[in-house]
């Protein structure tokens, strides 16, 4: 089951401790602009698409890095949710080991400015609209979207605990 704790414990990792869901922040798609190669990283696995992002934030593109992590994660949970009877040992095994080793040093860049991370959120919810993956059409990826909005919604709600949290622990704040 995909659900909002599924992102809070992917997208926050050990950084920071999200638990509540407050009203929904506003997510306009007029003047969004995606990333270059937007529609051609569509039709990519989600695994790639997450893959994209290590490579980004070692040159200092952390906000691609984030764009790219968030958006192959969003696919890769939907064809989780879609495909509960795979094998653990492939899929499974592949999506945990890219949120535990390409998350982690994402998710410290893009916990940096909650609310350009937000806005990151919108970016890829506003990518997978424009972009779908029909094979991922349904209940299930609505469920998963809405889960990563629902974290959208709780960085912004508890912005300020997380600059806090972050100080506290030495990471940068921007």
């Amino acid at each position: 089951m995909v659900d909002r704790r599924s992102w809070l414990r992917a997208g926050a990792l050990s950084i920071v401790a999200l638990w509540t869901c407050l009203p929904a922040f506003p997510a306009t798609a007029q003047g969004i602009s995606l990333p270059d190669g937007a529609e051609a990283a569509a039709r990519l696995p989600p695994g790639d698409v997450m893959a994209k992002a290590q490579a980004l934030l070692e040159v200092g593109r952390g906000d691609e890095a984030a764009f790219w992590f968030y958006a192959g994660q969003l696919r890769y949970r939907s064809y989780l949710a879609a495909h509960r009877d795979l094998d653990p040992t492939g899929h499974p095994a592949l999506f945990a080991a890219l949120i535990e080793t390409i998350g982690r040093p994402v998710n410290e860049y893009a916990f940096g400015d909650v609310t350009k991370l937000a806005s990151t959120i919108s970016m890829v919810l506003e990518w997978d609209r424009r972009y779908p993956d029909p094979s991922l059409a349904g209940a299930g990826h609505e469920k998963t979207r809405n889960g990563l909005e629902g974290l959208r919604e709780q960085i912004m709600a508890q912005a300020d605990s997380i600059r806090r949290e972050r100080q506290q622990r030495g990471l940068p704040n921007r």
